[in-house]
Formats: C-alpha cells, structure tokens, sequence
C-alpha cells in the first residue's frame, strides 16, 4: 500500500533489494548486533568482494575509471596519469577502498598542472607505497619526500636494530595533516570559494574547515 495513500488497495511492484555491507553479518547474528530473520529475507544471493589490495588487476581500471569522471566534472579532458604516479596507485594498499581511490584522484585532478605527477597524491599514499628511499651508505632510512617546509616527526633508527625504524602512527598522522593543508591551500588558490563551498567541495563539514584554517593559521604565524 503507498505510504500516505487514501484508499487500501495493494499494488503489486516487482523489485530486487541490493544490500552491502563490510561486516560479517553471520558473527552479528550470532552477538545480537543483527536481526537473523532479516538476513534470511535479504540472503538470496551473495557476491563475496574481496577489499581492493587483493585485486590489483582491478585498481589500474578503477584509477583510470575514476580520472574521466573526475576530469570532466573539473573540466580537464587532457589530464592523464603520468607513469610514475600510476605506478604509486598501483602500489598502494588502498585499506579505504573504493572510496580512498576516488577520493585521492579527486584531490590530485585539483592539485596537478599538466598531468598527474607523484607530488600531486596525498603523502600518506607516496610514504606506504613505498616512497621512504633508504639509504646506501649508512644502512639507515631516509626521510620522506614531502613538503621541504616541513619536516615529517620521524626517528631514524639503523635497520639492523630491533627497535622499530619509524612511529608509523606519527608518521600516518602527520602525512594526513600535510596532504589536507595542501589539497586546501591549492582550492583556495584557484577558486574563489567561500568556506562553506570550500567545505562541500573538500566533503567535510564547515565547523571542520574553520577549526583546519585556525590550526594553519596559528602555525603559519
């Protein structure tokens, strides 16, 4: 019966319910945290998809999927992927998934001039796919390539050492920061947005952009 209907008479829909979830949902039946006769109603067919790290085949495609979508909203139709940045998305782990990867292509297309170079993905994506350079002489790690004006906090151990070489913690908190101060000075850069724009363009809420300009003002002064 349609909701808000005058009279009660049924109508026959013939329709499919598609359900997604990243939870095994046969460990939430069993706690309590989901209704089994629910699962059993929707449990007609499943597709079991592994996370994108296990499907490197399919990450190239979904990258170059992703650019002409993003492109054409930006109106960019020339933007490509140069070979090394390529080489980077292919690399990485991707534990966002889908929505990672669309969203660091999305910050890139804003971020690169002629093509999509390796400095134009977020350093968080540079440092795990691999872009902590070791050095030769001394058997030590390297720091990051990243901003010059900024040094990542990173303790250099020697790698024979049983101690951890580098905080990953710090260093994926840190990478994070530098990345979004990036990606927002360059949209201040090149459009005129107002803050609230600023923030629907960047998919946060404006309360969140102030308190990031505070903080990069406060540093900057």
């Amino acid at each position: 019966i349609p909701l808000g209907a005058r009279d009660a008479r049924t109508r026959h829909v013939d329709i499919r319910f598609i359900a997604a979830t990243n939870v095994p949902l046969q460990n939430a039946i069993d706690n309590g945290s989901f209704r089994g006769d629910l699962y059993h109603r929707l449990n007609g067919i499943t597709i079991a998809l592994p996370p994108l790290r296990e499907r490197h085949n399919d990450i190239e495609l979904l990258a170059l999927h992703f650019l002409g979508e993003i492109r054409a909203r930006y109106g960019r139709p020339e933007l490509e992927f140069s070979p090394d940045s390529l080489e980077i998305i292919r690399r990485y782990s991707w534990p966002g998934n889908i929505r990672e990867l669309q969203r660091v292509i999305s910050a890139a297309v804003i971020m690169a001039d002629q093509a999509i170079e390796p400095d134009d993905l977020p350093d968080s994506v540079k440092a795990i796919a691999g872009r902590i350079i070791p050095s030769s002489a001394s058997g030590t790690a390297a720091r990051i390539e990243a901003n010059e004006e900024a040094e990542p906090p990173l303790e250099v151990g020697n790698l024979s050492d049983t101690e951890p070489v580098i905080d990953l913690g710090k260093l994926k908190e840190w990478v994070g920061r530098e990345a979004q101060k990036r990606v927002i000075e360059e949209l201040q850069k090149r459009t005129n947005a107002s803050q609230q724009e600023l923030a629907r363009m960047l998919g946060v809420d404006p309360k969140t952009l102030r308190s990031r300009l505070k903080e990069m003002a406060a540093a900057q002064s």
